[in-house]
Formats: C-alpha cells, sequence, structure tokens
C-alpha cells in the first residue's frame, strides 16, 4: 500500500510540475481578458481594442472585436478605438496580479516610457472621454476577476514621481494611489503642482511635508489636505519608510 501511494505522488507530482511549467501564450491571456470582459462590461466600453505585444524580440499584433464577442484575432485592424503596447513578460505579471496595468501604465509625464504604453485608434483624439475609456480598460479589462482586487506594496510598485507607487484607481474626477517614500526620495519636486484638491493619508511612518513655503512633520494617522496649485514635496529621514494613500478628486483630476 505505501508503495502504491508513493507512485500515486510521484504520478500527481509529475503531473503538478507539467502544468506549472507551461508557459502562457499571449493569446491565451488576451483571450481570458476578453471573454471575463464581454461578461461584465457595459456595452459602450465594447470596441475594437488592438494589442502590440512584443514576444521573444518580435512584435506581434492581436486584436478583439469585442462589440461581437471575445476572439481575439492576430494582426492589425485599422478600425481599433484603442491600441495597448507592452511586452509579454509584463503583460504576463499583469495577469498573474503582479502588476496592476493602471500601474504599468503610470509616467510622470506623457513623454515618458511606460511597460504598457497606449496608443488612440485611428480618427481618435487623446480627449477627455478617451482619459474615461482609457482609465476603464486599464482597471477593468485586464483584471479578470469580477471583484476588483488590487494588491499594493512594494513587490507590486514602479517608480514614479520620485517614489515608489500602485495606482489603485482611477475614474471620472477621481484618482487614488499608494505611495511609498525611502530614506533619500521625495515624492515630487520643486514647482510640482496639480490643478485639483488632493488628500494625503499617512498609513505608515512619519516624515516631512513641504506646503507651499512652509515645511511641517507628518506621520502615521493624520490626513493632510492641499489645495488646487499648491507645492507640496514629501519625504522621510528616517530608516523606516513613508506610506501614504493618494487621493484626487474635482474636474481637472
Amino acid at each position: 500500500m505505501f508503495k502504491s501511494f508513493v507512485i500515486i505522488i510521484v504520478i500527481i507530482f509529475g503531473l503538478f510540475s507539467t502544468v506549472i511549467g507551461q508557459e502562457i501564450s499571449v493569446k491565451s491571456i488576451l483571450q481570458d481578458m476578453s471573454e471575463s470582459f464581454v461578461k461584465l462590461a457595459p456595452e459602450k466600453y465594447k470596441k475594437i481594442i488592438q494589442f502590440n505585444i512584443k514576444d521573444d524580440e518580435q512584435m506581434v499584433n492581436y486584436w478583439v472585436n469585442l462589440m461581437e464577442g471575445s476572439t481575439v484575432n492576430t494582426g492589425k485592424n485599422k478600425e481599433a478605438f484603442i491600441i495597448f503596447i507592452s511586452d509579454k513578460l509584463t503583460l504576463t505579471k499583469i495577469y498573474k496580479g503582479e502588476l496592476n496595468a493602471l500601474t504599468a501604465a503610470g509616467r510622470a509625464k506623457l513623454s515618458d516610457r511606460a511597460p504598457l504604453d497606449i496608443l488612440p485608434g485611428k480618427g481618435v483624439s487623446f480627449s477627455q472621454e478617451f482619459l474615461l475609456y482609457l482609465y476603464y480598460y486599464l482597471c477593468n479589462f485586464f483584471n479578470t476577476a469580477e471583484i476588483k482586487r488590487i494588491k499594493f506594496g512594494s513587490d507590486y510598485s514602479r517608480f514614479i514621481h520620485g517614489a515608489y507607487a500602485v495606482a489603485l484607481f482611477y475614474d471620472k474626477n477621481f484618482r487614488s494611489a499608494w505611495y511609498e517614500i525611502k530614506k533619500g526620495e521625495r515624492l515630487n519636486k520643486e514647482g510640482d503642482t496639480n490643478p485639483f484638491p488632493q488628500l494625503l493619508i499617512i498609513i505608515e511612518g512619519n516624515g516631512f511635508l513641504k506646503y507651499g513655503d512652509k515645511t511641517v512633520e507628518i506621520k502615521k494617522g493624520e490626513a493632510i489636505y492641499i489645495p488646487p496649485d499648491t507645492v507640496h514635496i514629501l519625504w522621510t529621514e528616517g530608516n523606516k519608510p513613508l506610506r501614504i494613500i493618494w487621493l484626487a478628486w474635482g474636474e481637472k483630476a
């Protein structure tokens, strides 16, 4: 009986190893994302989407017409509403929940490159309306779960605006993110302002905030309101990181 048990364990482990060793294809990932999105998304977001994904040093194009279903096709589509540009490693990390699409697309300024880049389709302008579609796709297409869980922490972050960040959720007139600022780093730089109100919620650590022309100490358990067009720079002198939740809202957010 013991010998049979050992044989069964070996067989099961062998099968398990084979499954784990299988590398999922880009098309399979996009197919799963498309199927999940079609089931949950409102009709207005079901458009033609194109993906340009670098796979083994070669750029491969895919597209899906979400108005007609979830079948992923190979090639380009001149009627695509939006084009996502990335690589297989980034797409796989997003699919596994190791990086969310909003964070992957994040950049300090539009001219920066990001692991997940975006282009409007032919004849589509980069308008405020387009941005709302973009936010929806980033938060919902690339996350296949019905209940959207967003992991945050150092392991899921990218270095943006002078510190490590995880974009949490963006929507019309609303943005949110998690930031970690370590000793020697500064979130924002001199002259940085935003045209919308913000709230900095200190969840761990302590540090300093330059607010306009004043500098004040900040610590865990505090929330600081930042009015529009106000210079604000955060840093810490301690050995433990300063961690915050950032909220922004209003017509220009």
